[in-house]
Order: C-alpha cells, then sequence, then structure tokens
C-alpha cells in the first residue's frame, strides 16, 4: 500500500489531541488526526498519544480495529511515537481496573504508582507536574534524542507505570518518591515517552523536530 505524505494522530476519543497536533503543526509534520484505519494504514508514520484508562484505550482500538494496523505499521517499520498511556498500550497487559491485555508489541506489564512519604514530603499519585529525565549511556545512538540534555525536565501526568525486563530498550529512567520508572523506550522504529513532550516546553518539541527527521 502506498504511503501517503502525511502522519497520522491517532484519535481514541479518549483525550484533547490539540496540543499535540499544535506540536506537529510548529515543527513542521503534515499530520491527520484520525480514527479511520485506511487513513492511519496509509501515514508514513504514526502517533499514538492518550490519557485515562489502559483499558477503555484498548476497548476502543479493539472496537475501531486499530490493533493489526498498529502493528503492522510497527513491523512495517514506520517510525512510531507513544506518549503517556500511548506508550504504555505497547505492553503485554496492565493491572488497571482489573487485567486487561495490550498490544504486546512489547513484553512488560503496567503496575500502579506507590504512595511514598519522605522527609514529610508527600509523594501522591497521580505524579502530575515536572520532572527529570535520566537517560542511559547509549542516548546518542538515536536521532530521537538529538538535543537533548541529562536531566532535562518533563511535564508528566499519570498513575501507572511500565514494568518490564527488556531493560535494553530503556533509554531514560525516572523518579517519584519510592518509585523508578521508564521514561523513555526506544526499540528500532517505537520510541515511546512517559511524559508529554507536547506539554514540556522547547525541550518536549524537541522530540516532535528528531521525529520529523526520522520520518524523512
Amino acid at each position: 500500500m502506498k504511503k501517503e505524505n502525511y502522519i497520522a494522530i491517532i484519535d481514541l476519543k479518549l483525550s484533547n489531541l490539540h496540543n499535540v497536533k499544535l506540536a506537529c503543526d510548529i515543527v513542521g509534520i503534515k499530520n491527520v488526526v484520525t480514527a479511520n484505519p485506511d487513513i492511519i494504514s496509509k501515514a508514513k508514520a504514526l502517533i499514538l498519544p492518550g490519557v485515562g484508562s489502559f483499558k477503555e484505550a484498548m476497548n476502543k482500538i479493539n472496537s475501531l480495529k486499530l490493533s493489526s494496523i498498529i502493528k503492522k505499521s510497527i513491523n512495517d517499520k514506520k517510525p512510531f511515537l507513544g506518549i503517556c498511556l500511548g506508550m504504555q498500550l505497547l505492553f503485554s497487559s496492565s493491572n488497571e481496573f482489573g487485567k486487561s491485555k495490550g498490544l504486546k508489541v512489547l513484553k512488560g506489564e503496567i503496575k500502579r504508582l506507590k504512595f511514598s512519604e519522605n522527609k514529610n514530603i508527600k509523594y501522591s499519585i497521580p505524579h502530575t507536574g515536572w520532572n527529570k529525565i535520566n537517560f542511559s549511556k547509549d542516548k546518542k545512538k538515536f536521532k530521537i534524542l538529538s538535543g537533548l540534555k541529562n536531566f532535562e525536565f518533563m511535564y508528566f501526568v499519570h498513575s501507572f507505570y511500565v514494568s518490564t525486563n527488556e531493560s535494553k530498550y530503556i533509554k531514560s529512567y525516572s523518579e517519584y518518591g519510592s518509585n523508578k520508572f521508564p521514561s523513555i523506550i526506544i526499540k528500532d522504529n517505537i520510541c515511546a515517552c512517559q511524559f508529554h513532550p507536547e506539554k514540556s516546553g522547547s525541550a518536549g518539541l524537541k522530540i516532535y523536530k528528531n521525529f520529523k527527521r526520522m520520518i524523512k
């Protein structure tokens, strides 16, 4: 199937995608916000954003018949950016509101962050606000991370995190109280962020600029 000259921002009707679209517009990525399987399958790259419940998002993906299209696009080596819940959906399963199966593109489970307290500071759930990302040593290999500094601040909003034994794909960690969790995962053409790059100022926009270079 011929790839068209746009990327698809997958719309699961669970969050306002205005900021994602705006970030793409700012860096000059031609984009379409859509849940149409045909439009998504013809796109030259995909962004899967998401806010909310894992189970509800997977129900939407299955009802819209998007699971096989997303996985085929990834297998066809199209650049793929997963954001927040869009990162978590790539994994095997989640224990949010009972056990739910994910897309199973990557191996791992989605677990709830733990409430913690340290020196009278309460780390309540959800984890909301600015936090640092701590890169692994091989950061320079990946175009999507070009120009980003270690301990860069990004904006997070989440109650769950990725638990995986595939540490070779984890390119940055973040910490919140007693929780240490993957904040960037990269495998081949897949880049996934637990934070919201579109809400993370100039640092976050670098990820969109680098994603544009990956598409080219």
